[in-house]
């Protein structure tokens, strides 16, 4: 991917910080949020190392932007609006009204969002929550509403997600004062909104229509990535850089969407998997040795992308080989700390990090009964459906009829060539070999593995005891760059 070097962005440039600390009222200290048992489920003061300065092993665009998006306390937006930063992935926004105080977006965790509510407070009184909005559905925009309107608290709070709301651009006109959202620092000011949405329109549209004109021309998602440039302006706004998503991704993406995962060159609609097909590619390259030396080669020249795949490949077919591990890894570290994309640096090292230590459990689990309960039926079913081990199933053959008395539906069940599928039916012609009669909240503990009473049941308990029999459980700590 062409792209401008990074001595030719505005660093001189301070306004975004200006506009970062604009309206500061007051920090959570320490800025440390504990949930059960004394567990640390947010610690911002953790980020304190970047007030120094860009260190070698790291790109200074993104610590340049680490440092901005790090900042926490309680800030004023404007008269009557206020956004709390820095205690989650996301900003929550608290707009005062007469009775009290609308939360956009409580965060990802009932933990953080109940701190940054008692920040707010703290400092503006204490005001009820009276509404609640998502302004979408990604996990910290609404994961943490528990914290805010916990049980109990909830009755009569309208909570909104709104639909149509991309089209607003066009609704308001130009009667901007700011702009703000949910995970930076506003921008004040008419003409400075006005240029900064403007900016947003322009990348993504050129992003789009370029790929596809491009994709037009017959070229694949690597080659449009490796052709494609921003315009200048674009460029060298830093609102438009490449710190979550990438041009080189996106565009990849786009091509994805249109086209799918194959390319057109026939060479590869049927390659082998990964295993085989580096085991052929470091045969082909004269065996381990030769393959680590002219990595090594390509790594020593500068050419660290070449040396990835070529390290990969001897690691897949080969990997016990320690020292083509540690040579991938230290690849890995180098592209890493160049980064100036986040979510690749933090590819790029975790990857480092397999290679050495083994594959990395999960730490992060968003699931919560909260989140459960607003799940339909039909996903619940499907929930369990993609779980089921087809093979072992393949000449298993029963049904199963839920009757959900709350919501008056009734769902059959049917596990038949390894494949669970369900239906709605309202006057089933033959009888169910077994029928659960329950709600939706003991669908939820059936599901769970539980057995709550009051359970209605006609027909054999020791089918649903066979259907789960086949339902795996997902292993989170799964290799990704070893084999």
């Amino acid at each position: 991917m062409a792209s401008l070097p990074l001595e030719t962005l505005p660093f001189d440039d301070v306004t975004d910080f200006e506009n970062a600390d604009r309206g500061f009222i007051g920090a959570l200290v320490p800025g440390v949020v504990e949930g059960a048992e004394g567990r640390t489920v947010w610690d911002s003061d953790a980020y304190a190392f970047l007030k120094a300065d860009c260190p070698d092993t790291a790109n200074p665009s993104l610590w340049r932007q680490a440092q901005l998006a790090s900042k926490q306390g309680l800030y004023e937006v404007t008269d009557g609006i206020y956004q709390v930063r820095g205690l989650d992935l996301s900003n929550m926004t608290l707009v005062e009204g007469e009775r009290g105080v609308v939360v956009i977006d409580p965060l990802i965790s009932a933990e953080t969002a109940a701190a940054a509510l008692g920040l707010y407070r703290e400092h503006r009184g204490d005001r009820p929550v009276t509404g609640l909005i998502y302004t979408h559905s990604h996990g910290d925009h609404f994961g943490g509403a528990r914290g805010v309107l916990p049980r109990g608290t909830e009755e009569g709070v309208p909570i909104l997600a709104p639909a149509g709301f991309l089209e607003q651009i066009e609704y308001f006109g130009d009667g901007y004062d700011v702009a703000f959202a949910s995970h930076h620092w506003p921008t004040w000011g008419r003409e400075n909104v006005v240029t900064f949405l403007s900016a947003q329109r322009d990348l993504y549209a050129y992003m789009h229509d370029q790929t596809l004109r491009l994709l037009n021309d017959g070229l694949t998602g690597p080659e449009i990535a490796e052709e494609l440039q921003l315009p200048p302006a674009l460029e060298n706004s830093w609102h438009a850089r490449g710190y979550y998503g990438s041009l080189s991704h996106n565009v990849k993406a786009i091509c994805q969407r249109y086209l799918g995962w194959f390319n057109g060159n026939v060479a590869t609609l049927w390659e082998h998997p990964p295993v085989e097909l580096a085991r052929r590619y470091v045969d082909s390259m004269g065996g381990a040795d030769q393959t680590l030396a002219k990595a090594r080669a390509y790594a020593d020249s500068g050419d660290l992308r070449f040396a990835a795949t070529l390290l990969n490949h001897l690691v897949f077919a080969e990997p016990g080989r320690t020292d083509a591990k540690e040579a991938l890894a230290g690849v890995y570290d180098t592209l890493g700390h160049g980064a100036e994309n986040g979510p690749w640096r933090n590819f790029y090292l975790t990857s480092a990090m397999e290679l050495r230590h083994g594959e990395n459990a999960a730490l992060l689990d968003t699931a919560n009964p909260e989140m459960a309960t607003a799940l339909t039926t039909d996903m619940l079913i499907d929930s369990i459906a993609v779980r089921i081990d087809g093979p072992r199933a393949w000449d298993e053959d029963l049904t199963i009829d839920l009757v959900l008395t709350d919501e008056g539906s009734h769902h059959r069940l049917t596990l038949h060539n390894g494949a669970l599928t369900h239906r709605t039916v309202t006057d089933p012609r033959t009888p169910a070999v077994l029928t659960l009669t329950l709600t939706k909240p003991q669908l939820l503990a059936v599901l769970a593995g539980r057995a709550p009473d009051s359970i209605s049941t006609a027909g054999s308990p020791a089918l649903l005891s066979r259907l789960f029999s086949y339902v795996t459980k997902a292993d989170a700590a799964f290799p990704i760059v070893t084999p």
